[in-house]
């Protein structure tokens, strides 16, 4: 149910006027979960401020007009499956798409490699394998700020790791942001360098961004590519400048701060 609503919101049904409004819901409403964790949604007895109870009622409101979009009844299993649709997907896609374009935004040369590949594949809007660049570029932004943050797994049998001893029934901690900037791993780590993605190379588990084995994120074979596309998409027509790079918050997603400057223009214009 999550990935066929999810599909949905991200290509078929319509928000309009009320993105942006939905968009700061679900900031209000992942701050909520960062704080309560799995005890979300709250009861209804434990009391919520303004800013969580509106933000509670859009998602309700989107849930109603998705579910008359699709002729279905409103239900609370159904309302439950927006809000996490939201925050799980779509939200944490979005965020990884503007690490990118902040990223690409402080290195004009780069962005424009990308919008030149971009126009020489014709920008048809749908993914091309052969533009090396731009997916490794988006792998590289994903690597500096992987939407899954940190990863929690149950030990299934004992492991002795970094002379711990690890027991069945354990809960373990795997943080991919810490992972993807270890120097052991990776050949100046916080630089922004794409090229290391280039000709196919991949790290193996010291590149997680959705997780891991049987664990993976479902959606990981298809969030490149969506990425991609958006990426190329948004370089045909703007062009990007970063003056300022935003804080990372460890939230649920891993979500860029609001203190950030960037300044956009039409491409081809000045």
């Amino acid at each position: 149910m999550f990935f066929a609503l999810s599909t949905r919101l991200l290509f078929d049904f319509d928000v309009g006027a009320n993105a942006i409004k939905i968009a700061q819901a679900s900031n209000v409403i992942e701050d909520v979960r960062s704080r309560l964790g799995t005890n979300f949604p709250v009861p209804e007895h434990q009391a919520l401020d303004g800013r969580e109870r509106s933000a509670r009622m859009l998602l309700r409101q989107l849930a109603e007009g998705i579910t008359r979009h699709l002729r279905q009844p409103l239900s609370s299993d159904l309302s439950y499956a927006v809000q996490e649709t939201l925050l799980n997907a779509a939200v944490p896609l979005a965020y990884a798409f503007t690490w990118t374009l902040l990223l690409l935004g402080r290195h004009p040369a780069m962005q424009a490699r990308v919008r030149a590949n971009g126009v020489l594949h014709g920008n048809s809007g749908s993914f091309d394998e052969s533009d090396e660049l731009c997916v490794a570029v988006v792998r590289e932004a994903l690597r500096l700020y992987p939407p899954a943050w940190a990863l929690e797994r149950t030990c299934t049998s004992t492991l002795v790791l970094a002379g711990a001893t690890i027991r069945p029934g354990d809960a373990v901690v795997v943080s991919p942001y810490a992972l993807h900037r270890m120097r052991s791993l990776w050949n100046r780590p916080c630089r922004f360098h794409p090229q290391r993605f280039e000709a196919g190379r991949v790290k193996g588990y010291a590149f997680i961004p959705f997780g891991g084995g049987a664990k993976t994120c479902p959606a990981a074979r298809w969030n490149v590519p969506f990425l991609v596309m958006g990426v190329q998409s948004f370089l045909g027509r703007f062009s990007v400048r970063t003056s300022a790079m935003p804080h990372a918050l460890p939230l649920v997603a891993l979500r860029p701060s609001l203190d950030f400057a960037v300044s956009l223009r039409q491409s081809g214009k000045e």
